[in-house]
């Protein structure tokens, strides 16, 4: 976790983790199933990155 709140390889936050059918903490789940669940989030956004990965949003899927 970082100071902020967030979890994980994609910097969840435990709102947003659960909002795309994650448990627990998004740090406890395999990469495999963060990266799963962060292009559920992105897809939920319908591609508005932005507000969730700024920077590296456009790679999720690369």
């Amino acid at each position: 976790m970082n100071p902020a709140g967030y979890y994980g390889l994609y910097q969840f936050s435990l709102q947003s983790w659960a909002s795309v059918g994650g448990s627990g903490k998004p740090s406890d789940a395999s990469p495999g199933e963060q990266t799963y669940r962060a292009q559920l989030l992105y897809n939920k956004v319908n591609g508005r990155w932005q507000g969730q990965w700024p920077n590296c949003g456009r790679f999720l899927f690369s």
